[in-house]
This record gives structure tokens, sequence and C-alpha cells, in this order.
């Protein structure tokens, strides 16, 4: 990746994102203070219902759900996205480090005991409290009538978290009625639940999993389907978590969302490197989730539009990330 390295991007001036585990204490609890600090800070006019700059985040993301997810914009938008709410991290509040990643193949046989998740201030919560409880009959809230569904076991948690969040108060959440009807934003106050489900991150994102789609992709297709899929690595990290990560719109609500796709970002990097003049602008889908509407394909000459977190930049300007508007790799 650094041998293309180009534009203002030098070896003098990349950035290293680091997995979670290789942060040192101090690390860990500097950006967590900096994620507090977005949670606490008002919402930059215009705001719409946002009353926080981070949560001017979940609202970004949930306006453009219909567009970035299951097309041809999951992977880039996701990567421009992070990229602004590591900026703003840095910009305004302080924050000295970068973006971590959460590798989801190092918690898979044992998440439960990962520091990660060890309800401490040094990480980013607990699972949920334990409350007896059914699974849930998620609604598939994108693609042509009719509205289907998805049953999501239930975990070992269900109730609000302990650690860093524990006082967290979410507001935002999006619903619609399925099939890729208008998106609908209510004021729910609640308290940050997860319900962590090891079976699913097991099979899902284990690094057999996670190596078999890096090594036997052959091509951007193969890739996005297998990351898309039903038991692959974007929903199974979603589906794992639990509590407001199950939902398509408002998912950042949760601030594992972050390492989440950070961790993403890395595995789609890692399959960019291995053959770069095929893969470096490789896209694969339309403009809208499942092509519902029907849209063109996604080219890099495509704009990605955040509201009001930043400019539109298109597709092309974050296909790497050291291209120059970007900047960093993975350790």
């Amino acid at each position: 990746m650094l041998a293309s390295l180009t534009g203002t991007c030098s070896d003098k001036n990349v950035v290293l994102r680091k997995e979670w585990h290789a942060l040192s204490t101090g690390q860990r609890r500097e950006y967590i203070k900096a994620v507090r600090c977005l949670q606490s800070k008002p919402a930059t006019p215009p705001a719409g219902p946002a009353r926080t700059r981070f949560e001017q985040f979940v609202l970004a993301h949930a306006d453009q759900s219909l567009l970035i997810h299951f097309s041809g914009l999951l992977l880039p938008w996701h990567r421009y996205f992070l990229s602004l709410y590591e900026k703003a991290l840095r910009d305004e509040c302080g924050y000295q480090g970068h973006q971590p990643y959460w590798d989801w193949c190092r918690s898979a046989a044992n998440p439960l005991n990962a520091s990660i998740f060890d309800g401490t201030d040094t990480s980013l919560g607990s699972n949920g409290k334990a409350i007896p409880h059914a699974g849930i009959n998620l609604t598939n809230p994108v693609g042509p009538p009719p509205v289907s569904f998805f049953l999501r076991p239930a975990g070992s948690g269900g109730g609000c978290v302990s650690g860093p969040f524990e006082n967290l108060t979410l507001h935002l959440d999006g619903s619609n009625a399925g099939a890729s009807t208008p998106l609908k934003l209510r004021d729910r106050p609640r308290c940050l639940t997860r319900d962590f489900s090891w079976p699913i991150l097991d099979e899902s994102n284990s690094y057999p999993r996670v190596l078999d789609l890096i090594i036997n992709s052959s091509d951007i297709h193969n890739f996005l389907s297998a990351v898309e899929a039903t038991d692959g690595v974007h929903p199974g990290g979603h589906l794992f978590i639990g509590g407001d990560s199950l939902n398509l719109f408002t998912s950042p609500n949760e601030p594992l969302f972050y390492l989440h796709h950070a961790m993403l970002d890395r595995v789609w990097a890692i399959w960019q490197s291995r053959d770069w003049s095929a893969r470096q602008n490789a896209l694969d889908g339309t403009l809208t989730a499942k092509n519902y509407p029907p849209s063109a394909n996604a080219t890099v000459d495509d704009d990605m539009m955040v509201g009001n977190l930043g400019a539109s930049r298109r597709i092309g300007e974050v296909m790497s990330t050291v291209g120059g508007y970007l900047c960093y790799v993975y350790d």
C-alpha cells in the first residue's frame, strides 16, 4: 500500500491506525475522552433533530442509509464517514491519536473476556446487563417489496451497558416500514444497550472467515457479496453487538460502530492491496440499496453526500487510503 502513496500523502505524513488492543491504557482513555466530548458537545447549526456533534454523525448516516447499504457506496462512503469522525475527534475534542479498529478475529472465540468489552474505564463498555428476553424479528428496511424479516436470536445481555458509556442517553431512533420506504426519525430517550451473541461473531468474523474473504474473493463483486451476506463480516459485527447496532439507520449511536467499520475498511484495504492495479478503483453495485429504486452503477466520479458533516466528495477521492485526500494505513 505504501508504494501507492500519491499527492500530498507521503511517508513523512502518513498515519497509522492501530487495533484497540495495541493502544496503551492511556491512549484508550484519550480516545474514550474524545468520544465522550463529541457526545456532550452541542451540535453545529443547522442541526435538525441532532442535539450533539455525536448525534450529527448518527443523523448523517440515517439520512443516507437507503443509498449507502447494499450498494456501490457501502465501502467508500463509510471510509469517508470514518475520516470525518476521526477529524472531529482530533480537531474539536483534542484527540492526539487516530481512529482505532476492532479486530473481530481476536475476539471471535471468546468475546466476553476481551478487554475491549470488560466494562472498565479503558474499555468501550460491557455487554448489556443480562435480562431474560426473546429473539428479535428484524424488518429488512431496504430493497423492493414485499417486506422481508430476519430473526436475530437472543444473546447473553439485552440491558444497559456498564463502563464509560453507562450514563449515555441516546435520543435518535430511525425506522421505516421496510422495502426502502421513507425514513422516520423520532426522539426516544434510552440507555445504550447491547446483547452480545458469541455464535454470530464466531461464525461470521473469525480468522478463517476473514482470511477466506481476503484471499478467495477474486473480484469486487465476489468480495462485496461476501461482505454483505447475512453471515458476512459487515452484518456479523452489528448482529453480534445487538442493541442499537441492529438499526440500519441509527447504528452510529453505538460507539463500537466506528471501530467495527474501521476493521471493515482495513479488510477492504488489504484486499485492494493484493492486486492494486485492478482493485484500486473497483466498484460493484448501483447508487441505491439493492438497486431499489433502480439507479445507475456507482462510478468513481459519483459524489458522496454527508449532510453538514463536510463537503461532498467524489468516490474516486477515497478509493485509496493513501491517495492524497486520505493519508493513513493500518497496522
